[in-house]
């Protein structure tokens, strides 16, 4: 059990330990340096910082997320929303037309009550004057009276029934069902005329044929108070189902007075969307003129540090177009004409020059920028640095006086005077391309640093570097001597640029001026 529980602790002290070294990988300490003119400033970018600023912008995708799926999810409901609404304008559309062609159906259908309602009132009364006139026997006129009674109850409950149908609304089965009854009481109707027809031209019947009239005559009441009753039943029930049809209007209306407020949300929420993208575009232009604004002091600093640079050149006697080559000339365009300065806007500037304000100014930033960095190349090659830690000049760069035959004589480099053996160093990177004697030079090492640049360094005792040789600022690549054309140790050192020698004192007093 101990050993269970020991395991256990282990566990989580390796997944500790394991999760605190995912940590420290991925959010490791950083630094951010920028380089300025005025100096050097780093900013330390703490672990807690980077996790915190992770976790923001993590919570800021998820809130994106979920605003974006619950607008769409909003537009697709109101879109089925709009559907049903839809589907249920069509159906109600259609319902009207059917009731609308129900009520001229019912219409038609009471027009042929009526007609068979007074044809019921004529043949109650024929029955009655029959029954009075003595033609038939005291049972058959007793039965012709209550036939009569019978057709004039039947014929108040049809009057009672067209009272109660006026105020409704049809449907399509109650005017299939009135048309059925219609047409048997029509057919009734044809029964009763032929049973009062045989009855006056036959005059006086016997006594079996009076008993089969009044057995005819009770089932033609009996049937039309069964029809009376069917119309009750069929009127309730056309009653409920316009009921019906009202409850689903209301609930139709309901959805539809929803869908609709469900609308009005939804434009409010794109009108508030549209609100925050216009707070958002504001914003976005005040961070782009900030950040114009910036750049354009960038640019200003970044000119006068190549102007710096490039007075610096030109105190060593240099022609910058020697050591960096001019621009590639655009092609001819073949057009001219009179210049008349152009008045317009900075919309119509960007339509000429096919550039936006924007882009301009970051096309300025990127011009200025390319010329630092072809200065800094041409600067990290140029000899500036001394090539003794001490010396004294005992012959100067010009026209002199030969030391040998007195005559005057064009010195092309620096005489350095030191002791025998002091170590010679060179004055900027590159590669030697001679090491060893060469005529009046003695022991020479020359050393070619890119662009046109080289320096010369004769007369020395012993040589330290070979040919091919690569070597830094400061190298050491000899030891002083007297060898070749010399009066005494000392050192002759040569700038020059294109193969033509330029005076080294120039280069020499720039040095302090370079950052090294």
């Amino acid at each position: 059990m101990q050993n269970i529980k020991k395991n256990q602790r282990q566990g989580r002290r390796s997944v500790g330990k394991l999760l605190a070294s995912l940590y420290l990988r991925i959010f490791a300490p950083r630094q951010v340096i920028i380089r300025q003119a005025t100096g050097v400033k780093v900013f330390r970018l703490a672990s807690g910082f980077q996790f915190t600023v992770s976790l923001f912008l993590l919570a800021s995708l998820v809130m994106s997320a979920v605003t974006l799926y619950g607008y769409f999810g909003k537009s697709s409901q109101n879109q089925k929303n709009r559907l049903i609404l839809q589907a249920a304008k069509e159906r109600i559309h259609s319902t009207t037309e059917q009731n609308e062609r129900d009520r001229l159906e019912l219409e038609a259908t009471r027009e042929t009550l009526n007609h068979y309602r007074v044809f019921l009132t004529s043949l109650a009364q024929n029955k009655r004057e029959l029954a009075n006139s003595g033609q038939v026997g005291p049972k058959l006129s007793s039965e012709l009276k209550a036939s009569a009674d019978a057709i004039i109850r039947a014929e108040a409950e049809i009057e009672k029934n067209l009272a109660s149908l006026r105020g409704v609304k049809p449907e399509v089965t109650v005017s299939q069902m009135l048309a059925a009854q219609t047409a048997a009481l029509q057919d009734q109707a044809q029964k009763s005329s032929v049973v009062n027809a045989s009855f006056s031209s036959q005059g006086p019947a016997p006594q079996n044929n009076g008993d089969q009239g009044s057995v005819e005559t009770m089932v033609q009441g009996a049937s039309l108070q069964q029809m009376v009753s069917l119309l009750r039943q069929q009127l309730k029930q056309s009653n409920e189902r316009m009921a019906e049809m009202q409850a689903t209007l209301n609930n139709n209306n309901a959805a539809f007075n929803q869908m609709m407020t469900e609308k009005r949300t939804s434009l409010a929420m794109v009108d508030g969307l549209k609100a925050k993208a216009v707070a958002a575009e504001l914003k976005v232009k005040e961070l782009q003129a900030q950040q114009n604004a910036e750049v354009i002091r960038l640019t200003a600093s970044t000119n006068r540090v190549v102007g710096n640079l490039e007075k610096l050149l030109r105190s060593t006697g240099m022609n910058i177009r020697e050591v960096i080559p001019l621009e590639k000339p655009k092609a001819a365009t073949k057009s001219g004409g009179p210049f008349i300065p152009w008045k317009g806007g900075d919309k119509d500037q960007a339509v000429l020059t096919g550039r936006s304000q924007d882009q301009q100014i970051r096309a300025n930033f990127n011009q200025s920028l390319d010329k630092l960095n072809s200065l800094s190349k041409v600067f990290y090659q140029i000899p500036f640095s001394q090539p003794l830690s001490y010396y004294s000049v005992t012959s100067k760069f010009g026209p002199r006086a030969d030391p040998f035959n007195g005559r005057m004589a064009k010195h092309e480099g620096l005489d350095m005077g030191v002791p025998m053996g002091t170590e010679v160093m060179a004055t900027a990177p590159g590669t030697v391309i001679f090491a060893g004697e060469r005529g009046a030079y003695g022991n020479l090492v020359e050393i070619v640093h890119g662009n046109g640049i080289s320096t010369r360094y004769a007369h020395m005792s012993k040589l330290l570097v070979k040919v091919g040789q690569r070597v830094n600022r400061h190298q050491a690549v000899g030891l002083s001597g007297s060898t070749g054309r010399s009066q005494g140790p000392h050192l002759h050192y040569e700038v020059r640029v294109n193969g033509i020698a330029r005076n080294p004192v120039n280069f020499l007093r720039a040095k302090s001026n370079v950052l090294q």
